[in-house]
């Protein structure tokens, strides 16, 4: 794979110096929902079962509503280096229902939380680097890693996505035992993407790359990323790794679930 991988950089050398472009793309991305209320067994104890079941079908309700959002990201990207990120800022969606039971008017309640995740990708081809902000429980953290190869199995599939023919590629990420909190307790992903070799980069979205034509589309679990447009400038913009958020490890920010668990 390190072959390939060097082949594909080596290939884009003749025809991505000076290369700028921007990319839109929307996304559609699964949230982090909690349902943020008092217990059960109090809203049953206090309220009756009709007061507990009340909050357990709004809760269902808002779940359908918050567990799913949308929203437009960017991908710039000039020559070797190429940054990803969302076009406006993501903010958490929150409802708090105020229910009143028994005969003295007591108020119980119920809130909802939907916790928006995003990230910040900046990667550099040629220095083999990757710098992204990722967000965990309301607080920005910045990772700096080397860049990995990612094992590509190209397929014979093709379909066209604008006015670009594209091919489909399938990665498969095998998480270590460490990883416990990577999707839902398993320990593979399949990533789905589509590119076009009619644009000759070997960039794209949230990090993915190496591929010998843009990446256009991504599906990862419930999380979908679909082109919208693209325009061949970047204006003023210079591309550049982020710098917001506390500096930690990869394997630092896979482990801050458990020490959250931990510590409370």
């Amino acid at each position: 794979m390190r072959k390939i991988g060097l082949l594909v950089i080596a290939l884009f050398s003749l025809g991505a110096n000076g290369q700028e472009f921007t990319v839109f793309y929307k996304e559609v991305r699964k949230a982090n929902y909690h349902s943020l209320r008092s217990s059960e067994w109090e809203a049953e104890h206090n309220g009756g079962k009709e007061i507990s079941d009340l909050i357990k079908d709004k809760a269902k309700t808002h779940e359908k509503e918050l567990l799913m959002y949308e929203y437009t990201s960017i991908l710039r990207v000039d020559s070797y280096k190429s940054i990803h990120y969302p076009l406006n800022e993501i903010v958490n969606d929150t409802i708090n229902n105020s229910i009143e039971y028994g005969e003295n008017g007591h108020t119980f309640i119920s809130r909802e939380v939907s916790q928006k995740s995003y990230t910040v990708t900046y990667m550099d081809l040629d220095s083999r680097t990757k710098v992204s902000t990722d967000r965990y429980s309301g607080k920005d953290y910045l990772i700096s890693e080397k860049l990995e190869e990612l094992d590509w199995k190209i397929t014979n599939e093709k379909k066209t996505i604008g006015r670009y023919t594209c091919r489909k590629a399938i990665f498969v990420h095998l998480h270590d035992d460490s990883d416990l909190y990577a999707n839902d307790h398993e320990h593979i992903d399949i990533i789905e993407v589509w590119f076009t070799e009619d644009i000759k980069s070997s960039h794209g979205p949230l990090g993915y790359w190496g591929l010998p034509g843009l990446i256009l589309e991504i599906k990862a679990g419930s999380n979908y990323i679909l082109f919208d447009k693209i325009v061949y400038d970047l204006g003023d913009f210079k591309i550049k790794p982020p710098m917001q958020g506390k500096k930690i490890s990869r394997e630092g920010f896979k482990n801050l679930p458990i020490l959250e668990f931990m510590e409370n």
